[in-house]
Formats: structure tokens, sequence, C-alpha cells
């Protein structure tokens, strides 16, 4: 019973959080070990205001998704959107999230329909959407469509990502 509150609040809940205006907003900390902590949500462009986050670019202009697939994602997009957590301090978040914003942008995802919160070491956001969603792991990408979570991508996948997103959203169709 107290699963099935849960869930009818978060589909409640979860579109009026993912509507708010995305500011891009990020706040700095460091980390035990020294290093720079990015936290805060927005979009992308964070990874190309910060020098220290040079992975993303190389990571991004090195990746070349299915050509096939991303042409099948197109027909998808008007019912699609994606939430991702990532961990700047991260190493899957280095790998996958780069290849992510790739497909999502051959594919002619905007903005619009993909949110980026960067969390912290203890996977918590400034505004505590990766506790309501119970995060755990980074990156994590949580798929919606119609305004419903329809699953969720963590830290590593076996196959391309964009075929990854693909079977996800054919499946739950």
């Amino acid at each position: 019973m107290q699963k099935n509150i849960f869930y009818f609040l978060l589909l409640i809940a979860a579109p009026l959080v993912f509507a708010q205006c995305t500011d891009k907003m990020y706040q700095t900390k460091t980390d035990e070990k020294g290093g720079t902590v990015y936290v805060g949500k927005g979009d992308q462009q964070v990874f190309y205001d910060h020098d220290d986050l040079y992975w993303f670019r190389s990571g991004f202009e090195d990746y070349k998704p299915n050509n096939d697939t991303i042409k099948e994602l197109k027909k998808w997009k008007n019912d699609i959107y994606f939430v991702v957590f990532a961990g700047t301090w991260c190493d899957d978040t280095k790998d996958l999230v780069p290849k992510f914003y790739k497909a999502a942008s051959e594919a002619e995802f905007t903005t619009k329909e993909v949110t980026l919160y960067l969390v912290d070491r203890d996977k918590k956001s400034a505004d505590g959407t990766a506790q309501l969603l119970h995060i755990d792991k980074v990156p994590t990408i949580v798929v919606f469509r119609s305004g419903r979570m329809i699953g969720r991508i963590e830290e590593t996948v076996s196959k391309p990502i964009e075929q990854v997103i693909l079977d996800l959203v054919k499946t739950t169709w």
C-alpha cells in the first residue's frame, strides 16, 4: 500500500518538479580528495562552461551513434523526455553521459526534453529531486513518456545508449 501511495505521489509531483524552469544554477563543492564537484540543475552547457569538465567534450565528439537507431528514436521525440542524474566526479558519468547527449542531440532532443541534475558524492541534488526519485547510482537516466516514468538506465550499458533507450521505449509501449 505504501508503495502505491509513493508512486501516486511521484506521478503527481514529478511533472510539477520537472516543469519548473531549468535555470542553470550550479554550485561547486570541494570534495574530500580536493577535487571540484558541481551540484545543480540545468543542461549540458555546464560541461562547456568549465574547463575542468573537458572529458565531456571529448567523449561527445568521439561517440558515433548508430544512424538507424537514431532515426527510430526521432519518431518518439514528442512523447519522451529524460532526467539525467550525473556526478562530475564519477567515472561512469564521464563515460556514459557524453554518449547519451550525443545520441540525444542527433535524435534532435533539446533542452526541453532533457534535464540535467549534477549531484554530490552522496548522490543528492540541491532541490531534493534526486532524493525524491531514490537516486543511488550515477549516472541515472530516468525516461518518461507522456508524463509517466517508464524506466531507468543506471551506471553502465551493455549496448549503445541509443539502442538501450529505444528498447526501453518500445517495450513499454
